[in-house]
């Protein structure tokens, strides 16, 4: 959370398309926040997007899109919502159809567990490349500078929620926090 990745993803597309070169972003229809069939990102960027539901075959997907026009790469934002099923589509269109993918999400919910799409992607990624921020717990008055690896959901009143459904999409009731702090909201011992 707060890292950046929807900024990254679309930067990166923005090179692509820049060089003349044909992309698809695609974003799961579970995260609406932004807006129908887009991906956003907090500084203001945006891109018009292919949404996806977690029965789709995203390998039929690009096919379709590929006969109608090359597609140099696939972008795919909030890819924790993919299905295992899905991940190893996404492998498949990069090892028969030679198209880069790449994939930006989360690693862990805020119960501390893997998504199901995020831990298929640990197991077969080519290349995984952590994108970071900084932990935003506050310890005496002062934010920690130590990097965020967690995340943690707040209720309506700030108060962090210790066992909340695994997805609950949102953005302001989120904070990105580093282990220790984690471990210490959460009353780990």
């Amino acid at each position: 959370m707060n890292a950046g990745k929807s900024a990254l993803l679309l930067i990166c597309n923005h090179n692509y398309v820049s060089n003349n070169m044909h992309t698809i972003i695609m974003t799961p229809s579970l995260d609406s926040r932004n807006g129908i069939a887009k991906v956003s990102s907090r500084i203001g960027l945006e891109s018009a997007a292919i949404m996806f539901n977690q029965s789709d075959n995203l390998y039929d997907i690009i096919i379709k899109s590929n006969n109608n026009s090359k597609i140099n790469c696939v972008f795919i934002d909030e890819s924790q919502f993919m299905t295992s099923d899905q991940v190893d589509q996404v492998s498949d269109i990069c090892d028969n159809l030679y198209i880069p993918v790449i994939a930006y999400g989360l690693r862990t919910d805020s119960n501390g567990s893997l998504f199901e799409g995020s831990g298929r992607l640990l197991a077969v990624a080519d290349k995984l490349i952590e994108v970071k921020t900084m932990c935003n717990a506050q310890v005496c008055g002062h934010y920690c500078d130590k990097k965020a690896t967690m995340v943690i959901r707040l209720d309506e009143n700030g108060q962090p929620i210790k066992n909340g459904e695994q997805i609950f999409i949102g953005d302001h009731e989120y904070i990105s926090v580093c282990r220790k702090h984690y471990k210490a909201i959460h009353n780990f011992k």
